[in-house]
């Protein structure tokens, strides 16, 4: 039972990560949109930043969990600090 609870978990880190780094991106480029946009582009948007930051990481081989949980845990710091 403990396997499908990580697999849920690390989605659900993955999917609020990525709207997390959206939303930033979007406050950082002074992005404005209705409500309903900005949630569904953040998600997009992040994906695409999360994926490339996944990418340099694995270029480098720095991908381990403990690590993966103090980048997510710090990018959602950063989204609800700003």
């Amino acid at each position: 039972m403990r396997v499908p609870l990580e697999f849920l978990f690390g989605a659900l880190l993955t999917v609020l990560t990525a709207n997390a780094l959206g939303g930033l991106l979007f406050r950082a480029l002074r992005i404005t949109l209705c409500r309903i946009e900005e949630r569904l582009l953040a998600f997009v948007t992040g994906s695409a930043c999360l994926s490339t930051l996944m990418f340099v990481l694995c270029g480098f081989r720095l991908v381990r969990p403990p690590l993966l949980l103090a980048l997510a845990a710090l990018i959602l710091a950063a989204a609800i600090a700003f």
